[in-house]
């Protein structure tokens, strides 16, 4: 296992949630008696089976007391809940909010939400399908060689970098988006975005090597970013077609997802929740492989330790959650605000949320407090 140097202050805590939220914790003995306003979700054109809960299950039932909680603000700005469970969704619902421009939106099924950096999840996914589509060799690959015409900027050092090691944040490049606030010029992402994105790529590849590539693990959007670029010089057709080619017309998606630039940083959440379905069930879609089972596997190796058993694979999270019964290994996909795909294969279980508590430690909490205290127990009572 790699070392890791913890260069992380408050910000940290505040993208991932981790400080601990303690409002609005379960009361055990409140459970819903009365009528629970849930349907079924709505069968559409889109692909998703769907099925109904059993509201009979007392346990099932008190997962509508975080239901209530959202609705009256109790839990505040979450956008969505959506809930696959055996492969069908059994929960949909959706909130009016704030987005990160303060826009207030009353958000349905067919309204696309900001994804912020759950888009590195889906990066992640394009990588690993450009790879088994043989546009890129394998995670091995030097990062220069997918940019040439920046060789000027290579020296021994940078020469080590590989894509395994962009794909993990272990690159070795100076950056730094969490020690000063967003706006501050010493914040490498407020300076890249400063830039147009065309010159996105030469300023990370421009950056010192701080680190042996492959030794420290740091949190880098614009490593992520990269990602875009090295499919874009690698595949002989538009990225935009790529993605529909590869990816969403697999899914029976319409919609490209949220990968941020060129293609835009926002999807709808029942795409997001078909990325945590592949993921689930080893890259397939129903009987469809989109992405190799290896690149799934390989994916959700936790690569670095963290904090508080936090750990790091191919752009993504990896974590547990505990119940009353039992802990359950996760894995997910995390945005600023809210924006969660999380994953849980003991319980054939995906959970996505998206929200606007844009640079809040406890809004950020919010989710992973009703996924651990409702949502899990739930369904191990259905199981």
């Amino acid at each position: 296992m790699c070392n890791f140097q913890l260069r992380v202050k408050w910000l940290s805590f505040l993208m991932l949630g981790i400080i601990s939220f303690t409002q609005c914790k379960k009361d055990e003995t409140d459970t819903i008696s009365g009528k629970i306003d849930y349907t079924t979700p709505e069968l559409t054109n889109d692909g998703w089976e769907v099925a109904t809960l059993d509201t009979n299950n007392k346990t099932v039932r008190n997962m509508f007391v975080a239901v209530d909680n959202i609705k009256n603000r109790v839990y505040t700005e979450i956008h969505s809940l959506l809930i696959v469970h055996h492969g069908k969704l059994v929960f949909e619902a959706y909130y009016p909010g704030h987005n990160s421009d303060g826009e207030y939106i009353s958000f349905t099924r067919d309204v696309p939400h900001e994804v912020q950096s759950a888009s590195k999840s889906f990066r992640s996914a394009l990588i690993g399908i450009a790879i088994d589509k043989g546009f890129i060799s394998n995670v091995d690959a030097k990062l220069f060689s997918f940019f040439p015409e920046y060789d000027y900027l290579a020296n021994d050092q940078k020469d080590k970098i590989t894509l395994e090691h962009v794909l993990t944040m272990s690159s070795g490049l100076e950056w730094d988006e969490w020690s000063y606030p967003y706006g501050d010029e010493r914040n490498s992402l407020s300076s890249m975005y400063q830039l147009p994105y065309t010159n996105w790529a030469y300023y990370v590849l421009s950056q010192p090597v701080a680190y042996e590539p492959g030794s420290t693990w740091v949190y880098s959007t614009g490593a992520s970013i990269m990602l875009n670029n090295i499919i874009i010089h690698s595949i002989n057709i538009n990225f935009s077609s790529f993605v529909s080619q590869y990816y969403s017309n697999l899914l029976e998606s319409s919609n490209l997802p949220g990968v941020g630039n060129p293609l835009g940083g926002s999807t709808i959440p029942r795409d997001m929740a078909k990325l945590g379905y592949i993921y689930l069930y080893n890259g397939k879609w129903k009987n469809t492989q989109i992405i190799s089972k290896d690149w799934v596997e390989k994916s959700i190796v936790k690569r670095f330790n963290l904090w508080n058993g936090e750990g790091y694979g191919y752009q993504w999270w990896l974590r547990s959650f505990t119940t009353k019964k039992n802990t359950y290994d996760a894995f997910y996909a995390s945005g600023n605000g809210g924006q969660y795909i999380i994953v849980i294969k003991d319980l054939d279980l995906v959970i996505v949320f998206t929200g606007g508590n844009f640079n809040s430690s406890e809004g950020m909490q919010q989710p992973f407090t009703i996924t651990e205290d409702y949502v899990l127990p739930a369904f191990e009572a259905i199981d």
